[in-house]
């Protein structure tokens, strides 16, 4: 185990691929889009927000679960933003 995923021995699987790779990139990300939006004044769902950002670290100790957090975390982020933005452009 490593900082960027599990490593081993390269067998194909098919479709298949390590999501835990993404984690940290994707933390990256989440921060400075949330910082970004601070810093424009657009409020987020503070409970979103903070779910999102536990359930994507969460997906480093439960590999079983590991794609529903990590879907669950994406759909949770995309959504606060989404929304949070509607509602700064709906209010003028």
């Amino acid at each position: 185990m490593n900082v960027t995923g599990i490593t081993g021995i390269n067998k194909t699987v098919g479709w298949a691929w390590d999501i835990t790779s993404y984690i940290i990139p994707l933390s990256i990300i989440y921060f400075s889009t949330y910082l970004t939006l601070y810093l424009l004044k657009i409020k987020t769902n503070l409970i979103f927000s903070i779910l999102s950002i536990v359930l994507l670290l969460i997906c480093f100790k439960f590999y079983s679960l590991i794609f529903i957090l990590f879907i669950s975390s994406i759909l949770l982020f995309l959504s606060n933003c989404i929304y949070s933005i509607y509602l700064k452009f709906k209010k003028k």
